[in-house]
């Protein structure tokens, strides 16, 4: 019950901040409709999340096949290993659905990894990757184990047509 009030409390102060428009930064990479920063590190769940919000974003959510190859590619790219992980936006809940917190919604496209999810010891809630011969895989992982995590935001056009986050 602990964790679902924290994900109430969470998607709240995320809707106030998305009312906000996105910082500018370098730090972001754009693929497909959305852009990405990622944030090296050991990170928990709940504090990936907050970090994210307070960019003016959120954890990323994947919602197609074509996005997670264009995710996979980037962290590749960045040299993530195969005994790393990625936080990503989904938080389980008792029917085994999995909600985003940048919508509320159910999530509906999953690639996960072999036996997952898993809910080992009755204590994986949270949605990462982690990489497996260079393919990532969705995997269900405790929220209190420390990762590093992946902001979405949209891109919005400034006045000289480049993209802003």
């Amino acid at each position: 019950m602990k964790g679902f009030l924290q994900l109430l409390v969470l998607q709240l102060a995320l809707k106030f901040v998305l009312a906000q428009d996105l910082k500018c930064s370098v730090d972001y990479v754009s693929l497909g409709d959305s852009a990405y920063k990622i944030e090296r590190g050991k990170f928990n769940w709940w504090d990936a999340a907050r970090n994210c919000m307070a960019l003016g974003t959120q954890l990323a959510t994947i919602d197609s096949e074509e996005e997670l190859n264009a995710i996979s590619k980037y962290l590749n790219q960045l040299g993530f290993g195969p005994d790393e992980a990625v936080w990503f936006s989904g938080f389980g809940i008792k029917s085994g659905a999995w909600i985003s917190l940048a919508n509320s919604k159910i999530q509906t496209y999953f690639k996960w990894a072999s036996a997952e999810p898993n809910d080992l010891y009755s204590a994986e809630n949270c949605l990462g990757i982690k990489a497996n011969s260079g393919n990532w895989f969705m995997n269900d992982l405790s929220c209190f184990k420390e990762y590093s995590y992946l902001c979405e935001g949209i891109p919005k056009k400034t006045e000289d047509n480049e993209l802003a986050v």
